[in-house]
């Protein structure tokens, strides 16, 4: 599946931290009027469709830059995990460029009001192994043993975008209901169903009954077995079967002759042969300067571009740059965890550091203008997002540096002062606090430095801590819970911090969900579960969210979904930099079959070569 956008499973991530993204929860796409610039410009250059044969050609090579960090369904959160998890399972369903359903494992849905949904899968879904077809008993199951077990046992990311969910239930062989606690019009394109993928219940069954007899490392041991990361029980689910993993080297599938979606409806003709590869490589190499030469000498089929060097690589005949706007919001992240600066647990403060930061100078200066300045948490063209609402910092007026530190006089504690230019803490000491990003690219050390600089100006001290991108999350967001799992938000910000201590943490995007924006909450309230940062607010966000996601009319939706997104703006738990394009170079020989949208790469398993790559 050439990933020359996110796949449909990489998409559904919450998070997109590498140059391939890191992304988390669910499917967010917009309307074809909502691509590229909003003066209606490409932003990008557009491959044109060719005539020629659709062959099967021999592989196609891409390049990450760091390992993934599980290669389970029910754990994955990152980029580099979800593409390896995408060649071998497609998911239920993913949403096309106009945000409609566009069937994979489900070949259909039936809406039964605004509280049940019916979901059919295909009849030609087959688990590996002896596992037979995958069947609505395997998502019956997976409910009740996985997400409403009364511990998560296995772990499972997702659980909390089922919190809607009252009951699932089979109708026959390949139809289950999904029935609702409230009504949720947009229930199908939120993540509880889009894009899921599961386990079959033959696998998973005795690892939950060794749990039930006491084993606390059940969960764990199905999620690292061996039929688990070499897929063995994928079948014919996915384009790709698994042939090896050189552990930091490079992870190699094989096309699946098998593949359920070949030659099938819809747009049957681009599936017809699908994949077009023989074999899919993804190979690992940390350093930017190494991926981009590699990419200039044939040596891969694709790799994503950096917004500094994109114009380079337009004019290099043998390459084909794509310019995508997307849905994920780059941020920085304010911790409001125990073993971050706890005046960062006050507004004001963190408005005082956005206000500090210019986003314009970031924009246009390190990211080469292919972003565009954000001031909340959904793009400008989601029917959701109200510009009357938003509260700016850190663009034009409200980019004040001057202002910023009368900010942060009034708001700190009398145990705070100057010292000349130098911001004083309770120990007479000057404020440090710890930056970390993910290594990979120049922009995100670039923007590091200049973060630094300008809370300089401040009078506070930073120190800049890279890492790479698994590490990061596995070290500075991830807590331990009461069971032993790692998760993004165990409980109480007293009581559960990551190993490290941080700051502030850059680089990172999250999806925005502008379909859906009631998938937002699992990071916005304080017991959501990708709510790592502390973020404790102070107007009831869950029941807003609650209101506005049960809303039977879009006017009402709309209203409510502009409310939330100004108090956050006010609250600013994180900085909310920029919209950032994804930037996609691949050989020019490489011919797709979809619109440029923040869509792109929702059925990328159709893309083929014109002529063979790497001879």
């Amino acid at each position: 599946m050439p990933s020359v956008g996110p796949s449909h499973l990489s998409r559904r991530t919450i998070l997109a931290a590498t140059s391939g993204g890191i992304a988390g929860i669910a499917g967010c796409f917009t309307d074809d009027d909502s691509s590229g610039d909003e003066d209606g410009s490409d932003n990008g250059t557009e491959p044109e469709e060719v005539d020629g044969d659709r062959a099967i050609r021999s592989e196609w090579i891409q390049a990450v830059p760091s390992e993934a960090s599980n290669l389970s369904p029910y754990w994955v959160s990152d980029y580099a995990s979800s593409l390896r998890i995408s060649l071998h399972l497609d998911g239920t369903y993913t949403l096309d460029e106009n945000g409609d359903f566009y069937s994979l494992w489900v070949d259909d849905y039936e809406n039964r009001g605004d509280e049940a949904y019916a979901f059919t899968l295909r009849d030609t879904l087959e688990w590996g192994r002896d596992y037979g077809a995958m069947t609505a008993d395997d998502w019956v199951w997976f409910y009740h043993n996985v997400i409403d077990a009364e511990e998560n046992w296995t772990g499972y990311l997702g659980r909390a975008d089922w919190n809607s969910v009252d009951s699932v239930e089979a109708e026959d062989r390949r139809t289950f209901v999904v029935e609702l606690e409230r009504p949720d019009p947009l229930f199908v394109k939120r993540p509880a169903m889009w894009g899921t993928s599961i386990l079959p219940r033959a696998l998973t069954e005795p690892y939950y009954e060794d749990w039930q007899d006491g084993d606390e490392s059940a969960g764990e041991a199905l999620n690292v077995s061996d039929e688990v990361v070499e897929f063995q029980y994928a079948g014919n689910l996915g384009p790709y079967g698994f042939e090896r993993r050189e552990i930091e080297d490079r992870y190699v599938a094989t096309r699946n002759d098998d593949y359920y979606r070949r030659g099938t409806e819809p747009d049957a003709d681009d599936w017809a042969d699908a994949p077009y590869f023989e074999r899919y490589v993804i190979r690992i190499l940390p350093t930017q300067s190494t991926r981009l030469a590699e990419l200039r000498s044939g040596g891969l089929t694709y790799t994503e571009l950096p917004a500094d060097q994109t114009q380079s690589f337009a004019d290099d005949d043998g390459i084909t740059v794509v310019s995508v706007p997307t849905p994920y919001n780059r941020i920085v992240v304010y911790n409001q965890r125990a073993n971050g600066w706890e005046p960062l647990r006050n507004r004001g403060v963190r408005q005082a550091l956005s206000m500090a930061i210019d986003k314009t100078t970031v924009v246009d200066d390190i990211f080469d203008g292919n972003a565009k300045v954000a001031h909340t948490f959904q793009p400008t063209y989601s029917e959701f997002y109200d510009d009357s609402r938003v509260t700016p910092f850190g663009e034009g007026e409200s980019y004040d540096p001057g202002r910023a530190r009368s900010l942060l006089t009034e708001e700190l504690s009398s145990e705070y002062g100057y010292d000349g230019d130098a911001l004083l803490g309770p120990d007479g000491e000057q404020v440090l606090l710890d930056l970390v990003y993910q290594t990979g690219e120049t922009v995100y050390e670039d923007t590091g430095r200049y973060i630094a600089d300008a809370l300089g100006e401040l009078g506070i001290a930073v120190d800049q801590r890279a890492t790479p991108a698994d590490v990061l999350f596995q070290r500075y967001a991830q807590q331990e819970d009461d069971s032993g799992n790692a998760v993004y938000n165990a409980g109480d910000r007293d009581e559960y911090t990551s190993s490290d201590d941080w700051d502030l943490m850059w680089s990172i995007s999250l999806n925005t969900y502008p379909n859906s924006p009631g998938s937002n909450a699992p990071v916005f309230t304080e017991t959501g579960s990708f709510n790592f940062f502390g973020y404790v607010p102070e107007d009831d966000l869950e029941e807003l969210f609650s209101d506005a996601i049960a809303a039977n009319d879009l006017e009402t939706q709309r209203e409510s979904f502009a409310e939330i997104f100004g108090i956050l703006s006010r609250d600013q738990p994180l900085n909310f930099m920029m919209f950032d394009n994804r930037i996609h170079g691949y050989r020019q020989e490489i011919v797709h079959t979809e619109s440029i949208s923040p869509s792109w790469g929702y059925k990328d398993q159709t893309f083929w070569a014109t002529e063979e790559l790497h001879e």
